[in-house]
């Protein structure tokens, strides 16, 4: 699965209509670290091109038809599968909340909002980039994360399902 060879980008993100505003953020997130880590923009499109390796961020149409059944997954966890051309990022999503919007604000810590919703497809794209670009995240900010420059990057087939290590996470009295 090649992302990018000597320079030449081969990789493009893919986010449907169906994913969601979480998975829609996800595949934002992934761009911007992508196209930094290599120099060259790399594509959002809603569906795969079929001359580049696909890279499927959340919910998609194509799921059943890959054999993919996310409804198994508990809260925040995901799945980084490579099915022939595609590498699937996906985990299930909260599809009301825009994260940009709750991402600095830490509402009622009992309902929804601040930092209780789901985001595994966000969750997925995250261990992606760390686990195979080697992108660090120490703390929020330019200064705080580190891309590696890639010129080339292909990646073995995949099969990674990752789930939370604590279900529960807020308090209440």
């Amino acid at each position: 699965h090649p992302l990018i060879d000597q320079g030449q980008v081969r990789c493009e993100i893919v986010v449907g209509r169906e994913a969601g505003p979480v998975a829609e953020f996800a595949a934002r997130e992934m761009r911007t670290f992508l196209s930094e880590s290599f120099g060259h923009d790399v594509a959002i499109l809603g569906a795969p091109s079929g001359t580049n390796t696909a890279l499927i961020v959340g919910e998609n149409a194509l799921h059943k038809e890959l054999g993919l059944d996310l409804a198994r997954l508990p809260a925040d966890g995901f799945i980084i599968k490579s099915l022939g051309r595609h590498i699937v990022i996906a985990g299930l999503d909260d599809k009301t909340i825009q994260p940009e919007r709750e991402m600095g604000i830490l509402r009622d810590v009992f309902g929804k909002g601040g930092l209780q919703y789901e985001r595994g497809s966000l969750f997925g794209v995250y261990e992606f980039l760390e686990r195979f670009l080697g992108v660090r995240f120490y703390f929020p900010g330019k200064i705080g994360t580190i891309v590696p420059g890639h010129d080339s990057l292909a990646l073995p087939a995949l099969n990674l399902e990752r789930h939370p290590a604590f279900i529960v996470r807020k308090m209440g009295t």
